[in-house]
Order: C-alpha cells, then structure tokens, then sequence
C-alpha cells in the first residue's frame, strides 16, 4: 500500500494540518497499515512537489502558524487511477487459512463451524471498519 495514496485518501475527506492528519491516521488508516510522523511529513512535501497536494500558511496571533494540507485535483485524479489499479498478489500469513488447510482431519460439522466463526469476525471486522470511517469523516 502506498502512504502517498493514504495521505490523499485522507486529504480528500478534509483538509489537514500535518498533526491533524497523523492524528486521523492513527485513529484510521493505522489498523491497517503503519507511519511514522516523520514519513507523513516527507510524503507531504513530496506529494506537494508533485502538485498532488497543496498547502496554506494560516497565520495565527496566541498560537505558533500552522501549514494546512488539501488534495488538488491532480491527487484526486492519482488516487482514483491508484484505487482503480489491479493490487499486486502479497502472500499473508492468515491462520484461518492454515486452519481450512488440515480441516481434513475433523469432521465436515466443525470444519462448518470454523468457517461460521471466521465469517462473523469477517462482519465484526466490517463493522469496526464503518464505525472507523464514520468517526474519520464526522
């Protein structure tokens, strides 16, 4: 995954200072895959080297400035082809597929019963996944 597309895909939900945005990805985007402070910032300035994201020094009077982010529509348009590019084959550990794999040796009843839990963690996980990207947007 790129942080580069996160960045955007986080750009486009609002505007963003560089804090707010390592914020929001901790509270989101980090389930899934992790960043530094650090890289977030150097993908930003790299991001709006390439005119994919553009910035605004807001000028603060009891507070030190602050550099707020935006998408441009160059990094909409990258992070629309990104999303519509195939994903490359990445091999995953995952035990429940080394479970289905030796559910040869119990009964057609319990390898059922494997595949009914893995389902609703499937859904649970759907569903801490909305809860996620409804506090993200709000």
């Amino acid at each position: 995954m790129s942080l580069k597309a996160c960045i955007l895909g986080l750009l486009s939900l609002r505007s963003m200072t560089g804090y707010e945005l390592k914020n929001t990805f901790d509270r989101s985007v980090a389930y899934n895959w992790s960043s530094s402070g650090t890289q977030i910032y150097t993908a930003l300035k790299s991001l709006e080297q390439k005119g994919l994201v553009k910035s605004d020094l807001v000028v603060q009077e009891s507070k030190p400035n602050k550099r707020v982010y935006q998408i441009t529509p160059q990094g909409k348009a990258y992070l629309e082809e990104w999303l519509k590019t195939p994903m490359e084959f990445q091999f995953a550990k995952d035990e429940f597929l080394v479970r289905v794999f030796f559910t040869n040796h119990i009964d057609d009843s319990q390898a059922l019963q494997i595949l009914e839990q893995h389902l609703a963690l499937m859904e649970r996980q759907v569903q801490e996944l909305q809860n996620i990207r409804a506090r993200v947007t709000s």
